[in-house]
């Protein structure tokens, strides 16, 4: 523990290299993020620990205390990056400091977050959308009862395959320089999805921002 200890003002460029040697050695990819967090408990107050507090106890035990655990990974389950929290912090307030801490240590290119409805909220969604991020998240249950008070004739279930058939496509138009520009642009929706979308509240951009529009096209050299 006390090792551990030594170890902590590293952590920063420890992960860093590690991130980079397991890129080179298996090529793996960052552009999709999976963020999950747990919690861990101790017997006793712990009273010198100030994280260690009472709250929403994954392992049942409300009557310890503990400390949640926020951890990033990417789709092959490699941990880009963690963070430790208060034990009573809400997941849904996690989000922003952990986006703040992977674009410290890694920047901030591209990226698609993936995450549960718990952290789902319109202050995490317009903070993704301000990045230029992507996401793929749980629809809040309050959404899904509200598609059961409107005048849809849809379920939950069927409402969510419809929104499922969403696509989006890039638009590849070469250049005189031998180069290519690049846009990235929303499939229309159909008058169903139009009418499902509006009951929910929710705009579509026309197109999506990349982080280059413009790449080198090898095969046109």
């Amino acid at each position: 523990m006390r090792f551990l200890d030594r170890l902590l003002p590293h952590k920063t460029k420890l992960q860093r290299n590690l991130k980079e040697r397991y890129g080179e050695l298996f090529g793996a990819e960052f552009d999709v993020l999976l963020y999950d967090l747990t919690t861990s408990y101790v017997e006793g107050q712990v009273e010198e620990n100030p994280l260690m507090q009472y709250g929403y106890s994954r392992d049942h035990r409300s009557d310890s205390k503990q400390v949640v655990l926020a951890l990033v990974v990417n789709p092959e389950g490699f941990p880009l990056s963690y963070e430790t929290f208060d034990g009573d912090r809400t997941d849904v307030t996690t989000l922003e400091a952990v986006m703040r801490m992977v674009e410290r240590k890694y920047g901030r290119p591209r990226r698609v977050w993936v995450f549960d409805r718990g952290i789902v909220s319109e202050e995490n969604l317009a903070s993704l959308r301000k990045r230029r991020g992507q996401y793929w998240v749980g629809t809040p249950r309050s959404k899904l009862k509200t598609l059961e008070r409107n005048h849809s004739a849809l379920s939950p279930a069927q409402a969510l395959a419809l929104l499922a058939t969403l696509q989006s496509a890039d638009i590849v138009l070469p250049t005189t320089d031998g180069r290519e520009l690049r846009l990235r642009r929303i499939t229309a929706p159909s008058p169903e999805q139009d009418e499902l979308l509006a009951l929910l509240k929710l705009h579509l951009p026309e197109h999506l921002d990349l982080d280059s529009e413009c790449s080198v096209n090898s095969a046109a050299r």
